[in-house]
């Protein structure tokens, strides 16, 4: 049937399907831009968080070291010399991080979109399904192809669902391995200290 020979109402129904498709190409568009916002965002804070424990860090073993070459009676040379390592571990950690921290949000993001893509071409699938309907010629493939559409629609999530696991994953180990490292370090010094004659 031509499009030409379709009734007002019809012509409605076209209409508010067009819409709503051009609706979810808009929403999956502003989606995709908003997390690639908060993704930034959050690696600029967690980079900006690093350097200033990094700075921190640098600077007590800047002080230490004088502590220990001084040979200050009944300061622990061992738990200086462990800290001042283990504040410099937390600084080389928080190098390491900040330059593969590209390498790690990339891959969300490329699943995140892949992802809503998927949701986009399920959702054209469903409207053409639609469309065909209004138009009084339906499609016989459309449902094998609403079928792919939907299958394609749940790996892409899938694997959306896998890259935030290991970016989770990989947050965690660098955490703990970052400020486990400083916390120690400052104790050991702490300690160091308050065996001071």
């Amino acid at each position: 049937m031509s499009i030409n020979n379709l009734t007002p109402s019809q012509l409605a129904q076209l209409e508010q399907i067009r819409e709503r498709r051009r609706e979810l190409t808009d929403q999956a568009t502003r989606e995709h831009r908003e997390l690639l916002g908060i993704v930034n965002a959050a690696a600029t804070r967690r980079s900006e968080k690093r350097h200033r424990f990094m700075l921190l860090a640098g600077a007590i073993v800047g002080v230490a070291a004088p502590i220990l070459l001084q040979r200050t009676s009944n300061v622990n040379a061992d738990f200086i010399r462990v800290g001042s390592v283990l504040l410099l571990v937390n600084i080389i950690v928080g190098a390491v991080f900040d330059a593969i921290d590209e390498r790690r949000t990339t891959p969300l993001l490329i699943a995140a979109g892949a992802d809503l893509r998927a949701q986009a071409a399920l959702a054209l699938a469903e409207d053409s399904k639609l469309l065909a309907a209004v138009a009084g010629d339906p499609d016989p493939d459309i449902d094998a192809t609403i079928e792919r559409a939907t299958r394609t629609s749940n790996e892409a999530h899938r694997a959306f669902r896998s890259a935030g696991d290991r970016f989770a994953t990989g947050s965690s180990v660098e955490s703990a391995l970052f400020f486990s490292a400083f916390v120690v370090g400052i104790l050991l010094l702490v300690l160091a200290v308050g065996t001071a004659g």
